[in-house]
């Protein structure tokens, strides 16, 4: 169900981009809603990724699922339509020279997402995934120099010690630009 009237949904911004409230984005994404279970599922987000023209609205609507879905069950409930919003919108912010910009802060919450084990530190193919979020050519590659670049110990694995090399290399190799 795509959405016809884009101006009763929210203000169109000069860049072509949708601005839109907190509750414009909740209605927006209820659109989709197909079984009206009052949850979003993954090919229900899918669609709604779909409708605004997106590339890739299979993979945006696994990494919005994945990003927001607290409890785990797979479905984006009202309580976590926050958190998928924040995370539409949480590193978007693109300096004047290409570059996305973060607090240092912000860049250790980035990072931590993809530690899907939770132990703490980040590993070759954790940061191959969050290399791959950005869009990034070549996401294997960089990752094993990525790893090379940060992991003073030796162990194979970014641990917090670390986090301040792999910003560094973030900010030479992924258009991050780690503001202060």
């Amino acid at each position: 169900m795509p959405i016809t009237n884009y101006k009763a949904v929210a203000k169109v911004d000069f860049d072509g981009k949708r601005e839109m409230t907190m509750g414009q984005f909740k209605e927006w994404v209820k659109r989709f809603d197909r079984d009206a279970d009052g949850r979003i599922s993954r090919d229900e987000l899918q669609e709604a990724i779909r409708s605004t023209r997106a590339w890739f609205p299979g993979w945006k609507a696994s990494c919005g699922i994945r990003a927001a879905d607290g409890n785990g069950d797979g479905f984006i409930d009202d309580s976590e339509m926050t958190a998928l919003m924040e995370a539409i919108v949480k590193y978007k912010p693109v300096h004047y020279d290409g570059k996305r910009e973060m607090a240092m802060d912000q860049f250790k919450e980035w990072v931590k997402q993809f530690d899907v084990d939770r132990d703490g530190r980040i590993s070759r193919d954790e940061l191959k995934e969050a290399i791959r979020a950005t869009r990034a050519w070549f996401p294997g590659w960089k990752a094993n120099r990525g790893v090379k670049a940060a992991d003073a110990n030796g162990d194979g694995f970014i641990d917090d010690s670390e986090i301040t090399a792999l910003m560094e290399f973030a900010e030479r190799n992924l258009n991050i630009k780690i503001m202060p």
